[in-house]
C-alpha cells in the first residue's frame, strides 16, 4: 500500500481472515540505542527547548529503568502536539529538529508500552500521531515503531475489537505485497456497496466496521460462488439464506441481491452475537458456522 491510512482497512480484514486467533504475544523490547539531536541545534530562546528537555529526562528514566517514564513520554508528547498544532507547516531546520524528538519519543514508547495492544484514541501518543504534519510523517514513514504505532492506532479507533497477533500482522503484510492486486480489485467495487451496507448495518445497531466481512466474503461480488455453494456478496449457504427468508428457486436467488442479502446478513450477524457477545467469535462463527464455532 503507499498510504498509511489504509492501514486501518488492512487491519480490520486482516482480523476477519484470522478468524478467532485472540492471543495476546509480547513482541521484544528495542535495542536500539535511543538518539537526542545535539543540543547546538537549539537556538536560545527555542520553542523547542521543553520538549527536547522532556524527552532527555524520558531517555535518563529509561537507563534507570523507574517507572515514571510513560508519565514523563506522555509529557513529551502533550508538547509535541502543541508544537504541532501552533506550526503545522515547519520550516526545514525545525522539521529535523522536531522528527528526531518524534523519534526519540517513538523509541521510548516502545521500549515501554505492552506490545502488540492497541491504543486508546484518547492517549497522548495516539493524539501525536493523529496531529503530525505531512512532511513530519513522511520522514518517519519507513520508521518501524511509526509504522508500528499506527497500526496499534488504528486498531484502537476501530469499533470491532483487534487484536494484533502474528496472524494478524502476516495478513497486513501480504495485503501490502502479495495481495495487493486483490485488495485493489475488492476496493475497486466497495464504492458500490459500501454505503448501502453501512447504513443497513447502523440501522441494525451492528459496528460500521462489520461492513468489511463483505470484501472477505466475496470481495464485494454479489455473484461470487464458492466451492461449498455459498452464494452471493454474503456468502449464504442455501439453509442459511432460507432462515433469513432469502427466495431461492429456478428463477431466482435473492442470496445474489445485495439489498436483499444485506439486512439478511445484518439479521445473522445480530442473532451471532446475541450467542456469542464478542464479535471475534461471531467474525469466526460467521465464516465456519454456529456448530464448529460451539
Amino acid at each position: 500500500m503507499k498510504t498509511l491510512p489504509q492501514y486501518g482497512l488492512l487491519i480490520t480484514l486482516a482480523l476477519m481472515l484470522s478468524h478467532c486467533a485472540t492471543g495476546r504475544p509480547t513482541a521484544p523490547k528495542s535495542q536500539q540505542a535511543i538518539v537526542l539531536p545535539d543540543t547546538t541545534v537549539f537556538r536560545t530562546p527555542s520553542p523547542d527547548m521543553p520538549i527536547y528537555l522532556s524527552v532527555r529526562h524520558a531517555i535518563a528514566l529509561h537507563k534507570a529503568k523507574s517507572h515514571r517514564v510513560l508519565t514523563t513520554l506522555d509529557s513529551a508528547a502533550i508538547l509535541l502536539t502543541k508544537r504541532f498544532k501552533q506550526q503545522q507547516d515547519p520550516g526545514t531546520v525545525t522539521t529535523t529538529r522536531l522528527v528526531s524528538l518524534t523519534r526519540a519519543t517513538l523509541e521510548l514508547y516502545h521500549a515501554h508500552l505492552p506490545q502488540p495492544n492497541p491504543l486508546s484514541p484518547q492517549s497522548p501518543l495516539a493524539t501525536l500521531l493523529n496531529t503530525l504534519p505531512t512532511k513530519v510523517s513522511a520522514e518517519l514513514a519507513n520508521h518501524p515503531h511509526y509504522r508500528d504505532f499506527y497500526i496499534r492506532k488504528l486498531a484502537g479507533d476501530a469499533d470491532v475489537p483487534i487484536d494484533l497477533t502474528p496472524e494478524v500482522l502476516s495478513y497486513i503484510r501480504f495485503f501490502r505485497t502479495d495481495g495487493h492486486s486483490f485488495f485493489t480489485r475488492w476496493l475497486s467495487r466497495a464504492s458500490a456497496y459500501l454505503p448501502m451496507i453501512q447504513a443497513e448495518f447502523q440501522k441494525a445497531g451492528l459496528p460500521k466496521d462489520l461492513a468489511y466481512k463483505a470484501m472477505i466474503e466475496s470481495g464485494f461480488n454479489p455473484r461470487a460462488r464458492s466451492h461449498a455453494n455459498a452464494v452471493g456478496m454474503w456468502q449464504f449457504m442455501k439453509h442459511t439464506g432460507n432462515q433469513y427468508h432469502l427466495q431461492y428457486n429456478s428463477w431466482t436467488d435473492e442470496r445474489m441481491d445485495p439489498e436483499k442479502a444485506t439486512p439478511a446478513a445484518a439479521r445473522h450477524l445480530t442473532y451471532l452475537y446475541k450467542h456469542f457477545k464478542d464479535w471475534r467469535l461471531v467474525i469466526a462463527a460467521y465464516n465456519c458456522g454456529q456448530g464448529r464455532m460451539d
